[in-house]
This record gives C-alpha cells, structure tokens and sequence, in this order.
C-alpha cells in the first residue's frame, strides 16, 4: 500500500499564501491579534502603500466616490447605445463601480436594478435566468475578500482591491424580488425611486466579508 504523501503542491502552497495576504489586507489587525508571526512575515510581503492599516480598505473617500459614480454614470449612460454597444470590460469596470458605491451607501439611487441585469446580459452574453439553479458568472481568477448584493438575487465577489472575480445570481431570489415589487405594486411604477428603496429593503444582505 503506498503512503499517502502530506506534502502540499506549489500551487496549493501559492494558493494558501494569496489567503493570507488577502485575509492580512482586509484585516491586519485582526491577522496580528490572532497570528502574530504570520503577521510579522506578512509586513514584510505586503508593500506599505497596499496595507489598510486602521482603515477599512473598502471605504471610498470622498473623491474616489464621486470618481466612481463618474464612471459608473459613464458607462452606464451608454448602456442601451446599439450603435456603439459598451464592451465586456466595461461593463466588468462598471459593475465594480456599483459595487464599491454599495459598498459603503447601501441605496443609490443612479444604480439603477434594470441597469445592473442589462450589464450582466453584456457579461454573460445573454439574459439572466429567473429559472433554474444558482450560476456563477466568473470574470477572473482570484481569492474574493468581499460579497456585495447589487440587487437581490445578485451578488458580486471581489477581491480587497475591488476587482471582480464572479458574479452570483440566484434565479430563484430574482423571481422573488419581481413577485415581492408586484405585491406592493412598483414592478412597474414610473417613479424608478420607489423600486429602489424595496430593492434596499429586499437585499439587507448587502455586504459580506470573507
């Protein structure tokens, strides 16, 4: 019988290495509380400019956010454009701006629900199911550090920096958030803000750290 070896590959011990470090920038202090020498290592693989130190690294200051609503706005504005459609990366690009904005708004009224299923149909490259199992949409390889709900039934994973690995959706919490905007009557209401403070009130799961 041979012996099982308990040797981790190079490309798990690499994995376990990407955890820590994303686990460390998210959480240093916790990381230091908890494993102090692994802490100690980490301070001195993690380039000072990309610790968070005492600040969440998921807050945005004032400029980063009206930079990204800017360029959320930007793209988002050209959504419905047949003659000169937005690409895949920007619509990848946006959905990371809508989501460091929910990140610390939760409501926003510019992001609109119609707008972020019109940007996954440009990334999945057909519309999302209402039907069916959970899917992921994956855009990139990586350790997700943080879930953010878009939208009900929507939940995007990203990276402490903000970049976007997949996208979670959920056909059958989408179904219910239609059923849900019906009951009270603003599935189709013209005034675009009312359905936006139920999507809020439907998706209190809005963010999640790993």
């Amino acid at each position: 019988m041979m012996k099982q070896s308990n040797r981790l590959s190079a490309e798990e011990r690499d994995g376990i290495v990407e955890v820590l470090i994303n686990k460390y920038k998210a959480d240093p202090s916790t990381m230091e509380n908890v494993l102090p020498e692994i802490a100690q290592r980490l301070r001195e693989l993690v380039p000072a400019d990309s610790k968070s130190g005492s600040v969440n690294p998921f807050t945005l200051t004032e400029t980063e956010e009206k930079q990204r609503l800017s360029s959320y706005q930007s793209i988002i504005s050209r959504v419905d454009n047949l003659e000169a459609p937005i690409s895949k990366d920007q619509a990848v690009k946006a959905l990371e701006d809508a989501a460091a904005i929910l990140e610390v708004a939760s409501y926003v009224k510019v992001i609109e629900p119609g707008d972020i299923l019109k940007l996954l149909k440009i990334i999945k490259g057909s519309p999302v199911s209402k039907r069916g199992k959970v899917r992921q949409i994956v855009v990139s390889k990586g350790e997700p550090a943080r879930s953010i709900a878009l939208l009900r039934g929507v939940q995007a994973h990203l990276t402490w920096d903000k970049k976007l690995l997949n996208i979670e959706v959920d056909p059958k919490r989408l179904a219910e958030r239609d059923a849900a905007l019906k009951l009270v009557g603003v599935a189709r209401d013209s005034d675009k803000d009312v359905a936006h403070r139920h999507d809020y009130y439907l998706s209190k799961e809005n963010t999640c750290a790993y």
